[in-house]
């Protein structure tokens, strides 16, 4: 009789054990599904900023040239300096 009970002892922790870890697995493998997802995500946005990054950085590059620069300071009026003058006190 005590051999039954205890038979039934390790059946019934055996089958509690088994269930938790089906359950652990289970859970593992959702929140990896869910960061992989996020990881996908996160890579594509990081792209994205790269792209514009670059694209930021060559219209500076096209702003700051100095046939730019000429170009917009004759629309502005201004002008070469016939003559330099220098101010002293």
């Amino acid at each position: 009789m005590n051999q039954i009970k205890d038979w039934r002892k390790y059946l019934v922790a055996g089958l509690a054990l088994l269930l938790i870890l089906a359950i652990l697995k289970i859970w593992a493998n959702n929140t990896t599904a869910s960061l992989g997802e996020k990881l996908v995500q996160i890579n594509k946005l990081q792209q994205e900023i790269n792209w514009e990054n670059l694209r930021l950085e060559n219209n500076l590059a096209s702003i700051s040239s100095l046939s730019y620069i000429a170009s917009a300071a004759a629309n502005l009026g201004f002008s070469k300096a016939k003559a330099v003058q220098y101010l002293s006190e």
